[in-house]
């Protein structure tokens, strides 16, 4: 079994809230062999990185090999800020992630939330990551898929259709994606 820990955005977090359609679309898309977790993560209303990164370790500690990392919004940045400050975990396969905020661009710098300096080489590591944005989100702007790849050169990023709540979500996109990463594939064992 494949597993997935999915990490959701901030705000509220019901079926039709925050990263409650991705969710449940993922649910429905993803083929057999997968199982998804989506844990509630500390506050999502009132979201602080120290808590959320917490949180992150301890469901990263009971992941099961191989295992995937996907987060959404400040889910999918704070993913990449944990890999960044730790040691990759063994199991884990990469990261998907959509509409992740670059935290040091223009009027987004949240200092918390924020990727360390070195955070290009310490990524590096990480088996695959791919960066997703909805060509519609009208939250995160597309430019920070940009902003992402010039930070961690090893990232693959990519535009899809989509708004940020994934109301109309290209979810086979992100199936994609996650079928990208090493070992996870239809054809994997």
């Amino acid at each position: 079994m494949k597993e997935i820990l999915f990490i959701h955005s901030a705000g509220p977090q019901g079926d039709l809230e925050g990263s409650g359609r991705l969710v449940a679309g993922l649910k429905r898309a993803l083929p057999s062999g997968y199982t998804l977790q989506a844990p509630l993560m500390p506050a999502p209303d009132a979201p602080r990185a120290r808590p959320w990164l917490e949180a992150l370790a301890r469901h990263v500690a009971r992941a099961r090999p191989p295992f995937a990392l996907v987060g959404h919004s400040l889910g999918g940045s704070l993913i990449l800020k944990y890999l960044a400050e730790n040691p990759v975990p063994g199991g884990l396969v990469g990261v998907v992630s959509v509409a992740a905020p670059f935290w040091n661009a223009p009027d987004w710098e949240v200092a918390e939330f924020a990727l360390p300096p070195n955070a290009g080489e310490r990524l590096a590591s990480v088996p695959r990551i791919v960066l997703l944005n909805g060509r519609g989100d009208d939250v995160v702007p597309l430019d920070h898929l940009s902003r992402y790849a010039r930070a961690v050169p090893t990232v693959t990023t990519r535009e899809i259709d989509g708004d940020h709540e994934f109301t109309h979500g290209d979810i086979a996109a992100v199936v994609d994606a996650i079928e990208t990463l090493p070992g996870f594939g239809r054809g994997a064992s």
